[in-house]
């Protein structure tokens, strides 16, 4: 305890910088605005997003409202214009007019006109001004009397008017360079024909106030009217050097192509704007109705500010109380967290002084129970750890015996070799005190000790050391079962077999050797303690056994088909052997000699042979299979040869009897069709004889004709027949 009260005071880190008690007031502070955020956040976007969708509805039914007020302010003016150039008075005044009549003929006719011009524009106060001219363009008559006599080909208006078809009903222009739509149709004669065209400019405000009337929002927006050539007008107008920023490209062209919808969008001075376009089918313009979102939203951020305001003062406030709630719990829980350290660097006895009856309390009352068990757990679970590690270290070991032998089974053949490795691998890295194998003997009656491991296993090796199939021991019971078998204790085991060899036996286990699904052996372990085998033992041997049950089975077939290769191998050099004695007796050439006077055969009866007088040569045997069919002389010069030169002749003499064995089984060959061949065509001779004698001639004919047959004979006799039996008449018998 002593060493607990020198200790420096503990430093808290809880992942943030300061004290719990900071850590309480921050999560006091997030669990009091934590809430607010997220309530009023997504509050204040949906706020935010009600009313720009408010707006856009409100500017939709606007821009809806002005399109079709003013598409039908449009039709109207058309129908008036239409009206105008269909009375029959107008044509009859300007035909006399421009006829060739008198003068005060044609002064009546153009005051006429003039008054129906002005009773017009009284009518229809939309417009203020209205002229006709001719079609070159020069003003007939106009309601500004100044303007008569004037060649107005060059006004825009006038020069769209100049080329309506002459047949069109009134049309509607305004372009990007007029202040105002303008109106026009072509008048004609009583006749016809047409002379003239009636121009009709709207009222400088007629749009605006047609417009503004029709607008059904309460937004401060601003129309636009607009067509590919750009802007055409503005509602409310326009100052004349303001700058015109309005829409976005992708706007105006959905609108050109006679869409209509609404729209956010950023405008050319990078504005947010809201908007609602429309398609203007009878100007062929665009219509837009548009406010800056800011104005839209501008109330809402205003609710929203009030509310963090608002938020700002209640935070600071809380903050206050959390505060000093915050040192009324920390300072018990510092002491508890000290507590805690040391209990962290092993110190498991110290114990906290207990506190009220509260939850902290409580809490102290818990660490100390905690840590009492937790000082009594440790002691215990270091036991269990070392236990298992010694456990884990011990099925290492296993597992790497198990490679190990595995390695060892497939390295080798050797079946007495393959099985001694076997069993002492087992033994050392096992630590048992015996490991055998048995092996079945050829009927399956006697489990025969074919390795053993410790000393007493090798003496029951050396006398032959055999137990009965299902009769003596574990090793019986299991060869004949196939089933494993363990002996915790030998002593209480009935089928245990004491064996005076190995005295110190306490446990015994047994395993099969199973190839196919067949018992070939056992594999016997066996240890000085009792109960020495688990579960996991069975397991990994019984695995180990399966692995050196395949090894044994493959040495056994490898054994087998070296022993069959073998004698295959010396039956063929047998026969191999015969053929070429049989080769020998047939031709009397048994070889050929070269020498300084040419080549010259070598035949049975030795003539051909070198002189007696010469010199030994070298021989090198000629075999073929084991069997040796002839001999290579080498006569040397003088010098004798070198051990190069000699390996040299060995190879010769390789290929040699290679090549010889080649051409006798190709001559063996040549001659075996060359019989087939003979036999089928005596068959087919035979086959087309169907007379007895004719039969036996062809026959003795073909076969005299044979090489080596210097004559040929066929004798055809009825077998005898034996005397009845039962000593009776002799039973005469059709031939």
């Amino acid at each position: 305890m002593e060493e607990a009260v020198n200790r420096s005071p503990v430093r808290l880190s809880f992942g943030l910088h300061g004290t719990l008690a900071v850590r309480l007031v921050i999560t006091f502070i997030l669990f009091a605005i934590v809430p607010v955020l997220v309530v009023g956040v997504p509050a204040a976007f949906w706020s935010i997003a009600r009313t720009e969708q408010g707006a856009l509805a409100s500017l939709e039914a606007s821009a809806v409202r002005q399109a079709e007020a003013l598409e039908g302010a449009i039709q109207d003016w058309q129908a008036a214009v239409d009206a105008l150039a269909a009375d029959p008075k107008v044509a009859i005044n300007l035909q006399v007019m421009m006829g060739m009549v008198e003068a005060d003929a044609r002064k009546e006719a153009h005051d006429n006109l003039v008054y129906r011009l002005e009773q017009f524009l009284a009518g229809h106060q939309s417009f203020q001004d209205a002229i006709i001219v001719d079609l070159e363009g020069t003003a007939l008559l106009s309601t500004a009397s100044y303007r008569e006599g004037e060649d107005l080909s060059a006004d825009p208006a006038v020069a769209w008017a100049l080329g309506l078809p002459i047949l069109s009903k009134a049309a509607v222009h305004w372009g990007p360079e007029q202040r105002t739509p303008v109106v026009a149709v072509p008048l004609r004669f009583s006749a016809g024909d047409t002379r003239a065209i009636f121009v009709a400019w709207l009222d400088d405000d007629a749009v605006a106030r047609l417009l503004q009337g029709a607008a059904v929002t309460s937004l401060s927006s601003r129309t636009y009217l607009f067509s590919r050539e750009g802007m055409v007008g503005a509602v409310p107008a326009l100052g004349p050097s303001a700058a015109v920023s309005f829409g976005s490209p992708e706007i105006m062209r959905a609108a050109l192509v006679g869409g209509s919808g609404v729209a956010k969008y950023r405008n050319d001075d990078g504005v947010v704007m809201l908007g609602a376009y429309r398609w203007l089918p009878t100007l062929r313009m665009g219509l837009l109705t548009e406010v800056p979102r800011q104005v839209v939203v501008e109330g809402v951020m205003g609710a929203i500010g009030r509310a963090v305001g608002l938020l700002y003062v209640v935070g600071w406030i809380g903050l206050v109380v959390a505060v000093a709630m915050a040192r009324s719990i920390s300072m018990p829980l510092v002491r508890l967290a000290q507590a805690a350290e040391q209990v962290a660097q092993g110190d498991l006895s110290v114990r906290v002084p207990s506190g009220g009856r509260d939850e902290l309390g409580l809490l102290v009352r818990v660490f100390n129970t905690m840590t009492a068990q937790l000082e009594q757990s440790v002691g215990a679970l270091e036991e269990e750890v070392a236990a298992r590690t010694a456990s884990l270290q011990r099925r290492t070991s296993q597992l790497e015996a198990t490679i190990e032998v595995t390695r060892v089974a497939a390295s080798t053949l050797e079946m007495d070799h393959l099985l001694q490795r076997v069993v002492d691998l087992i033994s050392e890295r096992f630590d048992f005190y015996h490991a055998g194998i048995f092996l079945l003997d050829e009927t399956d009656e006697y489990a025969v000790l074919r390795a053993a491991s410790s000393e007493g296993g090798k003496r029951m090796l050396a006398r032959g050391h055999k137990l009965k199939v299902g009769e003596e021991g574990i090793v019986g019971y299991v060869a004949e079962t196939g089933r494993p078998r363990i002996a915790l204790d030998v002593g209480e085991d009935a089928v245990w077999f004491d064996n005076p060899d190995l005295p110190h036996t306490r446990s015994e286990m047994a395993l099969p050797l199973k190839v196919r699904g067949r018992v070939i052996g056992v594999l016997d372990v066996q240890s000085t303690q009792e109960a020495a085998f688990t579960q996991e033992d069975i397991t990994v041997l019984q695995v180990l056994a399966d692995q050196v049950a395949i090894a044994i089975d493959n040495a056994r077939l490898f054994q087998e088909a070296q022993e069959n290769l073998q004698e295959l191998e010396s039956l063929y050099g047998r026969y191999s052997r015969e053929a070429w004695e049989r080769l020998g007796q047939t031709y009397p050439i048994v070889g050929y000699r070269y020498d300084p006077s040419g080549l010259s055969p070598i035949f049975g009866d030795g003539a051909g042979e070198g002189e007696a007088d010469e010199e030994a040569p070298i021989r090198i045997p000629l075999e073929v299979r084991g069997q040796v069919i002839g001999t290579l002389e080498v006569w040397p010069e003088q010098e004798a040869l070198i051990s190069d030169q000699i390996t040299l002749l060995k190879a010769v003499g390789l290929r040699i009897s290679q090549a010889l064995e080649s051409a006798r089984l190709f001559q063996e060959t040549q001659q075996r069709a060359w019989r087939e061949q003979m036999l089928h065509q005596l068959t087919a001779r035979f086959a087309r004889s169907i007379d007895l004698d004719t039969v036996l001639q062809t026959a003795v004919r073909e076969l005299a004709q044979l090489p080596r047959v210097a004559e040929a004979s066929i004798h055809v006799s009825p077998p005898e027949v034996p005397p009845p039996a039962n000593g009776g008449e002799e039973v005469a018998q059709d031939e």
